[in-house]
Protein backbone atom coordinates (compact mmCIF):
# COMPACT_ATOMS: atom_id res chain seq x y z
CA UNK A 1 0.00 0.00 0.00
CA UNK A 2 2.75 2.44 0.91
CA UNK A 3 4.59 1.64 -2.30
CA UNK A 4 1.49 2.56 -4.30
CA UNK A 5 1.27 5.94 -2.52
CA UNK A 6 4.91 6.66 -3.24
CA UNK A 7 4.43 5.80 -6.91
CA UNK A 8 1.27 7.91 -7.08
CA UNK A 9 2.92 10.89 -5.42
CA UNK A 10 5.92 10.51 -7.74
CA UNK A 11 3.62 10.42 -10.74
CA UNK A 12 1.81 13.51 -9.50
CA UNK A 13 5.11 15.31 -9.01
CA UNK A 14 6.23 14.31 -12.50
CA UNK A 15 2.99 15.51 -14.07
CA UNK A 16 3.12 18.77 -12.13
CA UNK A 17 6.70 19.29 -13.35
CA UNK A 18 5.63 18.74 -16.94
CA UNK A 19 2.76 21.19 -16.60
CA UNK A 20 5.03 23.82 -15.02
CA UNK A 21 7.75 23.40 -17.67
CA UNK A 22 6.14 25.78 -20.22
CA UNK A 23 6.06 28.51 -17.56
CA UNK A 24 9.77 28.01 -16.87
CA UNK A 25 10.51 28.09 -20.61
CA UNK A 26 8.37 31.24 -20.97
CA UNK A 27 10.20 32.95 -18.09
CA UNK A 28 13.54 31.86 -19.52
CA UNK A 29 12.62 33.27 -22.95
CA UNK A 30 11.62 36.57 -21.35
CA UNK A 31 15.00 36.73 -19.57
CA UNK A 32 16.73 36.33 -22.93
CA UNK A 33 14.69 39.23 -24.32
CA UNK A 34 15.61 41.73 -21.64
CA UNK A 35 19.19 40.47 -21.46
CA UNK A 36 19.70 41.73 -25.01
CA UNK A 37 19.03 45.29 -23.79
CA UNK A 38 21.17 44.87 -20.70
CA UNK A 39 24.01 43.43 -22.81
CA UNK A 40 23.81 46.36 -25.25
CA UNK A 41 23.97 48.86 -22.38
CA UNK A 42 26.94 47.06 -20.83
CA UNK A 43 28.69 46.94 -24.20
CA UNK A 44 28.41 50.73 -24.49
CA UNK A 45 30.09 50.81 -21.08
CA UNK A 46 29.52 54.36 -19.90
CA UNK A 47 28.82 55.05 -16.23
CA UNK A 48 25.19 55.87 -17.08
CA UNK A 49 24.58 52.77 -19.23
CA UNK A 50 26.17 50.49 -16.61
CA UNK A 51 23.94 52.00 -13.90
CA UNK A 52 20.82 51.72 -16.09
CA UNK A 53 21.69 48.10 -17.00
CA UNK A 54 21.94 47.19 -13.33
CA UNK A 55 18.65 48.91 -12.55
CA UNK A 56 16.91 47.25 -15.52
CA UNK A 57 18.10 43.80 -14.52
CA UNK A 58 16.47 44.26 -11.14
CA UNK A 59 13.30 45.89 -12.52
CA UNK A 60 12.65 43.48 -15.39
CA UNK A 61 13.17 40.43 -13.21
CA UNK A 62 10.13 41.57 -11.20
CA UNK A 63 7.94 43.47 -13.66
CA UNK A 64 7.20 43.70 -17.37
CA UNK A 65 7.07 47.52 -17.48
CA UNK A 66 10.08 49.80 -17.33
CA UNK A 67 11.52 53.22 -18.08
CA UNK A 68 14.67 53.71 -20.11
CA UNK A 69 16.42 56.97 -19.23
CA UNK A 70 19.81 57.38 -20.84
CA UNK A 71 20.38 61.04 -20.08
CA UNK A 72 23.97 62.30 -20.42
CA UNK A 73 25.19 58.80 -21.31
CA UNK A 74 27.68 59.99 -23.99
CA UNK A 75 25.75 58.10 -26.67
CA UNK A 76 26.66 58.35 -30.33
CA UNK A 77 24.90 57.00 -33.44
CA UNK A 78 26.58 53.58 -33.16
CA UNK A 79 25.48 53.25 -29.52
CA UNK A 80 21.96 54.23 -30.55
CA UNK A 81 22.06 51.43 -33.13
CA UNK A 82 22.97 48.86 -30.44
CA UNK A 83 20.17 50.06 -28.19
CA UNK A 84 17.68 50.16 -31.08
CA UNK A 85 18.41 46.56 -32.05
CA UNK A 86 17.99 45.44 -28.42
CA UNK A 87 14.70 47.37 -28.18
CA UNK A 88 13.41 45.55 -31.25
CA UNK A 89 14.25 42.21 -29.62
CA UNK A 90 12.74 43.02 -26.24
CA UNK A 91 9.51 44.38 -27.74
CA UNK A 92 9.11 41.76 -30.45
CA UNK A 93 6.44 39.82 -28.54
CA UNK A 94 4.78 42.79 -26.79
CA UNK A 95 5.37 41.31 -23.31
CA UNK A 96 7.49 44.19 -22.00
CA UNK A 97 6.08 47.70 -21.81
CA UNK A 98 8.38 50.68 -22.14
CA UNK A 99 6.68 53.57 -20.39
CA UNK A 100 9.15 56.45 -20.68
CA UNK A 101 12.21 56.92 -22.89
CA UNK A 102 14.86 59.62 -22.71
CA UNK A 103 18.12 60.02 -24.57
CA UNK A 104 18.40 63.69 -23.56
CA UNK A 105 21.76 65.45 -23.32
CA UNK A 106 23.56 63.17 -25.75
CA UNK A 107 24.83 65.73 -28.28
CA UNK A 108 26.76 63.16 -30.35
CA UNK A 109 23.75 60.96 -31.04
CA UNK A 110 22.89 62.81 -34.26
CA UNK A 111 19.91 62.53 -36.56
CA UNK A 112 20.92 59.02 -37.63
CA UNK A 113 21.05 57.78 -34.02
CA UNK A 114 17.75 59.42 -33.15
CA UNK A 115 16.19 57.85 -36.22
CA UNK A 116 17.39 54.38 -35.22
CA UNK A 117 16.05 54.79 -31.68
CA UNK A 118 12.68 56.24 -32.67
CA UNK A 119 12.12 53.54 -35.29
CA UNK A 120 12.73 50.87 -32.63
CA UNK A 121 10.58 52.37 -29.87
CA UNK A 122 7.17 50.80 -29.31
CA UNK A 123 4.24 53.06 -30.18
CA UNK A 124 2.68 52.94 -26.71
CA UNK A 125 5.23 54.86 -24.62
CA UNK A 126 3.91 57.81 -22.62
CA UNK A 127 6.98 60.07 -22.47
CA UNK A 128 9.74 60.94 -24.94
CA UNK A 129 12.79 63.03 -24.11
CA UNK A 130 15.39 64.22 -26.62
CA UNK A 131 16.42 67.46 -24.92
CA UNK A 132 19.76 69.02 -25.78
CA UNK A 133 20.81 66.43 -28.36
CA UNK A 134 22.26 68.94 -30.83
CA UNK A 135 19.55 68.01 -33.34
CA UNK A 136 18.68 70.08 -36.38
CA UNK A 137 15.75 70.19 -38.75
CA UNK A 138 16.88 66.96 -40.45
CA UNK A 139 15.94 65.00 -37.29
CA UNK A 140 12.38 66.29 -37.42
CA UNK A 141 11.31 63.65 -39.94
CA UNK A 142 12.07 60.89 -37.43
CA UNK A 143 10.49 62.75 -34.52
CA UNK A 144 7.28 63.60 -36.39
CA UNK A 145 6.94 60.06 -37.77
CA UNK A 146 7.32 58.60 -34.28
CA UNK A 147 4.82 61.01 -32.76
CA UNK A 148 2.30 60.30 -35.51
CA UNK A 149 2.42 56.54 -34.93
CA UNK A 150 2.31 56.91 -31.16
CA UNK A 151 -0.88 56.11 -29.30
CA UNK A 152 -0.28 57.13 -25.69
CA UNK A 153 2.25 59.94 -25.61
CA UNK A 154 1.51 62.41 -22.85
CA UNK A 155 4.78 64.33 -22.92
CA UNK A 156 7.29 65.15 -25.65
CA UNK A 157 10.37 67.14 -24.63
CA UNK A 158 12.69 68.05 -27.51
CA UNK A 159 13.78 71.54 -26.49
CA UNK A 160 17.34 72.93 -26.56
CA UNK A 161 18.00 71.62 -30.05
CA UNK A 162 18.57 73.57 -33.27
CA UNK A 163 15.11 73.42 -34.83
CA UNK A 164 13.82 76.21 -37.02
CA UNK A 165 10.50 77.81 -36.06
CA UNK A 166 8.83 75.99 -38.95
CA UNK A 167 10.02 72.60 -37.65
CA UNK A 168 9.01 73.49 -34.09
CA UNK A 169 5.48 74.13 -35.36
CA UNK A 170 5.56 70.88 -37.34
CA UNK A 171 6.54 68.89 -34.22
CA UNK A 172 3.84 70.58 -32.13
CA UNK A 173 1.26 69.96 -34.85
CA UNK A 174 2.11 66.27 -35.08
CA UNK A 175 0.67 65.68 -31.59
CA UNK A 176 -2.89 66.78 -32.50
CA UNK A 177 -4.17 63.19 -32.42
CA UNK A 178 -2.83 62.76 -28.87
CA UNK A 179 -5.34 64.15 -26.43
CA UNK A 180 -3.63 66.26 -23.75
CA UNK A 181 -0.06 65.62 -24.88
CA UNK A 182 2.33 68.28 -23.58
CA UNK A 183 4.92 69.18 -26.18
CA UNK A 184 7.96 71.24 -25.28
CA UNK A 185 10.03 72.25 -28.31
Amino acid sequence: MQRRKVIQSGTCFFLASLLAAPDRVWASNQDVLYNSLIDALLQINSPVTRRVASHLKDTLSKSNSYNLHLRSASLNAADAGLIAEALRVIHDDYYYKLMSFSASYNPDIGSLGVGKLLNALPDNITELGLVGCNLGDNASTHIVAFIQRSKRLRMVCVEDNHFSNKVKMLIRGSTKHLFSCVTIV
